[in-house]
């Protein structure tokens, strides 16, 4: 398989179809799940792969579901006060951070800024200076915003911020990780060289 379609599988998001001049292959949500299912992997990390890369319906309520239990075991352990049902709804935007969210208008999805200077040497030469994207960190993807966040879970502005932002990003951040081994693990499935 081409180096071109083994880069399309990223954490930042997918394009699994390719038809280029060069390339008329694609990889189809099919291929994708028989890959993760030969993968020796969790079933929670299996679903959340199925939700993200295929786009299954299925698996993003059962992510949603694992999510919610999760969410709500560790405020019960913690004994975070939860007045109202937080849980589903720092859930939903856990899935929506993860799985579809925009792609960032700023640096195209990469998660990094070109931008051109010039060298001061006696030929002046444009060299490109890569930098993180100061709009997304570095995801690559355009988050929610915090007053839409807050909107979600219904949750004051200040407690928002004080407590809550904090616990959701500690969730993301997880996801983040996750989607960056996920990738790896498909480009390993997807690539022709035999895996040690």
């Amino acid at each position: 398989m081409s180096l071109s379609m083994l880069s399309l599988f990223n954490p930042k998001g997918s394009n699994l179809t390719s038809s280029n001049i060069y390339c008329a292959k694609s990889i189809h949500p099919s291929d994708v799940a028989t890959a993760l299912a030969y993968a020796d992997i969790p079933k929670w990390v299996y679903i959340f792969a199925l939700a993200k890369y295929c786009n299954d319906v299925k698996a993003h309520h059962q992510l949603l579901t694992y999510y919610k239990q999760r969410i709500q075991n560790d405020i019960n352990c913690n004994e975070w006060k939860d007045e109202i049902n937080r849980a589903e709804k720092l859930a939903l935007i856990v899935i929506h951070e993860s799985i579809y969210a925009s792609t960032c208008r700023h640096c195209d999805g990469s998660g990094y800024r070109s931008s051109p200077r010039s060298s001061s040497s006696r030929v002046t030469r444009l060299t490109i200076d890569e930098t993180l994207c100061h709009k997304c960190h570095g995801t690559g993807k355009r988050p929610t915003s915090v007053r839409t966040q807050e909107k979600i879970t219904h949750i004051s502005k200040s407690s928002w911020s004080r407590t809550w932002r904090k616990r959701l990003d500690s969730y993301v951040s997880e996801v983040r990780v996750l989607e960056s081994d996920i990738a790896i693990l498909l480009r390993r499935q997807f690539s022709n060289k035999k895996s040690i």
